[in-house]
């Protein structure tokens, strides 16, 4: 059996999908398996995973209908044998350490571990993100987990390691109703079962997250994004509710929650909404009216200038539009 698990769903990954792989296997700690996940690609990835997977046994390839990433995933949950698990997509890549690095704290006794990881531009320029660059190692408790959330640490899977038993005794898997969030509706469910432990930070780039260009899945218009982070927003606020935060931790997690909200706003202006612009503005009355913004926003502890005040006042986004489209688009 071997001790690591790595995931990587593929999906139309022809152009990416070989880098990644070679990046995974060239990893210096050599004890895993890698399973990739074909969600019914329709371009060559099947044929690629296939072709990898005769020349190296330490791949499986699961071939599948097509159900999303997060179908993809909970399929190499229930089929991986490591004792830990890793995820990895199909368009990013790894240094060699990433998995040697993962590994140790969970040896050492550890139930979660999270790397930094560089974000690299379509142009191949990196920027280094790190939780902390006093010490190349530390620990954090669930009194300072909100600051993974600056820089967002703790929204996706592919920088930490999991036990695998804990994911198979509560049965967490990716919700699968969810096109956004998802990941870190994951990471909580599985950080309420060991909240009470330290998890275990490197502060060092191992993981290579491609961004692409300005017009990523980022900058996507979501119609449904109000439904989508109101669902986040009411995971993650039950949790900290159970969890017994210190006043500092709370008031930051809530925070974000009004910022995720405020986010439903600006999305309405998406150049690819095709609503009418008294549309837009109708549909930001109704969430501004809503008692889970007014809660959020009242409870919310950072600065917003007087146009933003004004225009929460009056149930009206009209003045922040109008300001942003001054002064640089929206």
């Amino acid at each position: 059996m071997p001790l690591i698990s790595v995931i990587v769903p593929v999906y139309n990954a022809e152009n990416t999908l070989k880098y990644c792989i070679n990046s995974i296997l060239n990893q210096t700690f050599g004890d895993f398996e890698l399973l990739l996940v074909d969600d019914g690609s329709k371009d060559k990835s099947a044929e690629i995973c296939d072709a990898f997977a005769e020349k190296d046994n330490r791949i499986t390839v699961i071939h599948k209908e097509n159900g999303g990433v997060s179908s993809a995933r909970n399929e190499g949950i229930k089929k991986a044998s490591g004792k830990y698990i890793c995820f990895v997509d199909s368009d990013d890549s790894v240094v060699p350490e990433y998995l040697n690095e993962l590994c140790k704290p969970m040896l050492d006794g550890f139930s979660f571990a999270i790397c930094g990881f560089n974000y690299v531009d379509s142009k191949g320029i990196e920027q280094p993100t790190v939780f902390d660059g006093s010490d190349s190692y530390t620990t954090i408790g669930k009194n300072t987990l909100y600051k993974l959330t600056s820089p967002p640490f703790i929204s996706q899977p592919w920088n930490k390691i999991f036990k695998k038993s804990i994911l198979d005794k509560y049965n967490i898997t990716m919700p699968e109703n969810l096109s956004l969030g998802e990941d870190m509706v994951f990471n909580f469910h599985y950080i309420d079962k060991i909240i009470d432990e330290k998890f275990f930070i490197i502060n060092k780039p191992l993981y290579n997250y491609y961004t692409g260009s300005a017009a990523s899945l980022l900058n996507k218009y979501r119609s449904d994004l109000l439904e989508i982070n109101t669902v986040l927003n009411k995971t993650i606020l039950e949790y900290i509710e159970n969890w017994n935060l210190n006043n500092v931790s709370e008031t930051s997690f809530k925070d974000d929650a009004f910022i995720r909200l405020e986010n439903v706003l600006f999305n309405t202006f998406n150049k690819n909404n095709k609503d009418s612009f008294m549309r837009k503005l109708s549909y930001n009355r109704r969430v501004i009216k809503s008692n889970n913004f007014k809660s959020l926003y009242k409870a919310y502890t950072g600065k917003r200038n007087i146009v933003f005040k004004f225009s929460y006042m009056v149930k009206s986004f009209l003045p922040v539009y109008l300001m942003c489209k001054f002064k640089n688009g929206i």
